[in-house]
């Protein structure tokens, strides 16, 4: 909806922050990709030091998760310092969540489908963006979309008559 009308008409308030919410999930999906270079950059380097597959995969996770905590705070949910480390507590906690789910995906990639460790940890990474995205926003970083955008999204007692 539009306020007002020729050269003056505004968004309301309410369509920018729908408008940067739309611009989040690619801004998380930026910072990890970034991450998600870093973290296979870590993984191949400890994995040809001679570290198990396992334990490679799990420490570059919790590497790249530290990198990516700071690329989400600051830039995808421009966040201040306030509450820095309290949410970092929450991050690492959902990072060893997702770090979990990596190593369970690359074991069966590599134990069962035979799958070289390393192409297992590229592809392993990639089905739990989705869910990490989530975690983060909600729980660690405790977003959620203004009222108001909730509000007009729902369906009014009214229309439905």
């Amino acid at each position: 909806m539009v306020v007002g009308r020729g050269r003056e008409a505004q968004l309301p308030e309410d369509a920018v922050h729908v408008r940067l919410d739309h611009a989040q999930p690619a801004k998380f999906l930026a910072v990890g990709a970034a991450g998600y270079a870093v973290n296979l950059l870590a993984f191949a380097t400890l994995y040809a030091a001679g570290s198990a597959y396992f334990a490679a995969s799990a420490s570059a996770y919790l590497v790249s998760n530290a990198l990516m905590y700071v690329g989400n705070r600051y830039y995808t949910f421009r966040l201040g310092d306030a509450g820095f480390w309290s949410a970092y507590a929450r991050y690492l906690a959902v990072g060893v969540l997702v770090a979990a789910g990596v190593v369970s995906l690359l074991s069966a990639l590599v134990e069962m489908g035979g799958v070289d460790a390393r192409l297992g940890q590229a592809i392993a990474l990639l089905p739990v963006s989705p869910f990490a995205f989530v975690l983060f926003k909600r729980w660690t970083f405790r977003i959620q979309a203004p009222r108001a955008v909730c509000d007009d999204l729902r369906p009014s007692k009214r229309s439905a008559v």
